[in-house]
């Protein structure tokens, strides 16, 4: 039941659906996200928030599912078109914010590293973009030794890839673009997505 703001006054005795409207605007907390679902199981309604503490995060119910809120920074894998890691080395985290996911991180190129066609990244944590075309962020690529080239990372239009680009879309990062990618050459990126 949704309650809504109701004020009440000394004296009142409240009913059992008030009590119970009053209850699910709390901030809940439970242990894990599997204890949440099991106490909260048939009296779920939406508009709901709970935490959880082993990961100190912050959720809340749309009317038919839990979405992040709040999350601490998590560390992935990053999936790649057209970048073969090899024997390079990766630091990528995400976090929710407001509901947004925020993905920051880097990739260092090792001597076994390739770029082929234009360079994508899937969006982690299994989400797909409510931004397509939208969502932009910064991105970064180095030329190690010679030159720091700057440009924008950017949710393309399947809304679950990240794009790379050095300025705008006529220079999509690529095998030779910025530059002819080689060992210890690095490309960074910082964006936030809006997530359905």
């Amino acid at each position: 039941m949704a309650l809504g703001f109701v004020d009440f006054t000394a004296g009142d005795v409240l009913t059992a659906a008030q009590v119970d409207g009053i209850m699910r605007q709390t901030m809940m907390s439970f242990a894990t996200t599997s204890a949440r679902d099991t106490a909260l199981s048939g009296v779920l309604d939406e508009g709901m928030f709970a935490y959880t503490e082993d990961a100190d995060a912050v959720w809340y119910y749309t009317g038919s599912a839990w979405k992040a809120f709040m999350t601490n920074w998590t560390s992935f894998t990053p999936a790649w078109t057209n970048l073969t890691i090899g024997n390079g080395t990766q630091d990528w985290d995400y976090r929710y914010i407001g509901g947004d996911l925020h993905v920051k991180g880097a990739t260092v190129l090792g001597s076994t590293s390739s770029i082929g066609g234009t360079v994508t990244m899937t969006i982690p944590d299994s989400v797909t973009s409510s931004a397509s075309g939208v969502s932009h962020g910064t991105a970064s690529y180095l030329d190690d030794g010679t030159r720091l080239f700057l440009g924008i990372s950017y949710v393309q239009t399947s809304s679950t890839l990240i794009r790379f680009y050095q300025s705008e879309s006529a220079y999509i990062v690529n095998a030779t673009n910025p530059m002819t990618w080689a060992t210890a050459d690095e490309l960074r990126c910082a964006i936030s997505v809006g997530v359905d």
